[in-house]
């Protein structure tokens, strides 16, 4: 650190720092000082290499990822604060409100299909104050200085996932949304179990990323579709596109993990029906001992009914996979009214070996800003699911 750095400051001033992209060398630094919270179970050096290889897949390049840091003014390698913003597709349904390529609003309209438009949008992530600096407004004056980068470069809206409650972001303009889990937790991690419950729908394995790729076309698909048969309200409605790319960069992070704790490559990134018609896509948190799921995509169900047991059938699957990998519960966020069904099912199938807990989750909430801070009270987050997190 510099001479003219002190080492407890009472008070920093906006002139006394830089808000910019970081370079190589800050990067390094900021993920030098986030390890101690971030890191584990990895060494500091693991988690330093997790970043470099997530920097470089499909979702970062080209800008898809861009790092940020505030750093003192003479001084580039003191980083006060630091994070990340993901650029992300959001589909948008409401063809009368402003927030749909209107001139005045000034967001970015990549794609019109009539009722659903795309949207420019940004994910933040890895929000980090040096601790030497904390409580000095650092954070909420990078935050300011990235919202006004997003809304210059016609970003509709970004999201970000809060782990210190409702109120700190929410002040900041990031509105929190529905943040309801269920849990399949299993009892016994030593007891391994089978997906084939007494559901009559069949499934198999997702194994090949040409596989996952083509589903997540369908899904994509599925998902304007769906948004466009809503009945209409007078409320907009918006979903992140669940993409490749944004699935795989997250399935990347799992590899990484799996490599290095157990020096094991991952196989299953989730199950269908063998019929093609319903999917179900997770990842493995060692962190949290748990399989949390990404996806679960139903299409053209020939009831209700039907899509509750295709539900339920992928869950069976998903407790399977977590018993195969000692993970002690299976989680499904925001899940919905069918949803919850299926997951009920499934624990009723499991009744010996799972219990389900249905919660509100106290971290990971998701929290997400209009451009110009434009209200969200009548806007609706669809497939508000563990995808969508960066």
């Amino acid at each position: 650190m510099g001479d003219n750095v002190p080492s407890t400051p009472v008070e920093i001033f906006a002139s006394d720092v830089v808000f910019a992209e970081a370079t190589p060398e800050q990067r390094v630094v900021s993920w030098h000082l986030s390890s101690d919270t971030w890191a584990k179970p990895l060494t500091e050096e693991q988690y330093l290499e997790a970043n470099e290889v997530l920097s470089r897949i499909e979702m970062a390049r080209d800008g898809g990822c861009r790092f940020w840091a505030l750093y003192f003014r003479g001084n580039p390698l003191e980083v006060v604060a630091s994070c990340e913003s993901f650029r992300k597709t959001l589909f948008v349904r409401d063809p009368t409100s402003p927030v749909n390529g209107n001139a005045a609003n000034g967001s970015t309209v990549t794609k019109d299909d009539g009722q659903i438009t795309e949207h420019l949008a940004y994910g933040i992530a890895s929000v980090y104050t040096n601790p030497k600096y904390r409580r000095l407004g650092m954070a909420s004056l990078m935050l300011h200085k990235l919202q006004e980068v997003m809304d210059n470069e016609g970003a509709t809206g970004s999201a970000l996932y809060s782990d210190i409650g409702r109120s700190y972001y929410s002040m900041l303009g990031w509105a929190v949304f529905p943040h309801s889990e269920a849990r399949l937790n299993l009892l016994s991690r030593s007891r391994k179990l089978k997906s084939d419950t007494c559901c009559d729908i069949k499934t198999r394995w997702i194994e090949r990323p040409d596989e996952l790729e083509q589903l997540c076309k369908l899904d994509v698909d599925d998902l304007k579709a769906r948004m466009c048969r809503q009945r209409s309200d007078d409320k907009v409605h918006f979903a992140f596109a669940p993409t490749y790319a944004q699935i795989n960069w997250q399935l990347a992070r799992e590899d990484f993990f799996a490599r290095t704790l157990f020096g094991r490559d991952i196989q299953r990134r989730g199950a269908a029906t063998t019929d093609g018609k319903s999917w179900i896509v997770w990842e493995r948190d060692w962190k949290k001992e748990q399989l949390t799921v990404l996806r679960i995509v139903t299409t053209q169900p020939e009831s209700e009914a039907r899509r509750v047991d295709h539900v339920w059938a992928l869950l069976g699957a998903a407790v399977a996979e977590a018993s195969e990998w000692g993970l002690g519960a299976v989680a499904v966020w925001n899940p919905d009214e069918t949803t919850t069904s299926g997951i009920k099912a499934t624990s009723n199938a499991y009744a010996n070996d799972v219990r389900v807990v249905f919660k509100q989750r106290d971290g990971s909430l998701p929290s997400f800003r209009w451009r110009g801070g434009l209200s969200t009270a009548k806007m609706v987050w669809e497939d508000n699911y563990y995808y969508c997190w960066c």
